[in-house]
């Protein structure tokens, strides 16, 4: 479902629509028990059942999830992508943080 939800949004024109999307999807999979199955499938304690890897669906997600900084950092946090979490924290800081982006943040902590 996430998959499809991605590959939606990426074609999607309104991209202020795609960030809060994403963002929403985000929520869902870093905080809903619901999801503890897909949380489990990208870090690598389950074997995915719908793709063949669980690199194939971080690469699947990341594509759409970084139309969204937080997202993009949350999905590299929860895949256990340490090394490109880090690195893309400076890129990070040079975008402007307004106060949704904040409280976004907020609640993801």
């Amino acid at each position: 479902m996430f998959i499809e939800f991605a590959s939606e949004l990426e074609t999607h024109k309104d991209l202020i629509f795609c960030q809060e999307m994403i963002e929403l999807l985000t929520l869902v999979i870093a905080a809903s028990p619901f999801y503890k199955q897909l949380r489990a499938i990208l870090m690598g304690k389950v074997k995915p059942e719908y793709v063949s890897t669980k690199e194939e669906l971080f690469f699947e997600l990341f594509k759409t999830f970084s139309f969204n900084p937080i997202s993009t950092l949350t999905l590299c946090l929860l895949s256990k992508n340490y090394k490109l979490a880090y690195n893309l924290l400076p890129r990070f800081s040079m975008i402007e943080m307004d106060t949704n982006r904040l409280i976004a943040l907020g609640s993801l902590v």
